[in-house]
């Protein structure tokens, strides 16, 4: 997914103009440009109603590599989006600010993604370096 996505190490200018303009329905919005599709792939696209599951946090779920923690497509989505701002360069604190930008209704469950996917690419991969009480 990172790769198709055009996801490497990046000058500040390339990672932030990618940011803005890939983050909502584009190729960084993962739960919209990747994990739709997988699911439409496996048959599954059809079967779960945008309004009523989707947007209300339920229906499919995703467990990401070795994580411990099951995340609805939308989280999901924001693991990987702060995975791929890790890995262009971008820090935790920068990961966070621009989530806010592009969603300021995030919960602290979409936070929390964000946090969980930035960290695992720092390489907090084990569940015992669950990085949870890391105030960065």
């Amino acid at each position: 997914m990172m790769k198709e996505s055009g996801i490497k190490h990046t000058n500040w200018m390339n990672r932030a103009y990618m940011a803005l303009t890939e983050s909502n329905a584009g190729e960084m919005d993962f739960s919209v440009y990747h994990l739709s599709t997988e699911l439409d792939k496996a048959g599954e696209g059809r079967r779960w109603d945008v309004n009523l599951e989707i947007m209300e946090d339920k229906g499919p779920i995703f467990i990401i590599s070795n994580q411990r923690t099951v995340y609805n497509l939308l989280d999901a989505g924001n693991w990987l989006w702060g995975n791929a701002i890790n890995r262009t360069g971008g820090s935790y604190v920068l990961a966070k600010k621009w989530s806010t930008i592009f969603n300021s209704k995030d919960s602290d469950a979409d936070q929390r993604a964000i946090q969980m996917g930035w960290w695992f690419q720092e390489g907090y991969q084990d569940v015992k370096d669950d990085p949870k009480n890391l105030n960065q």
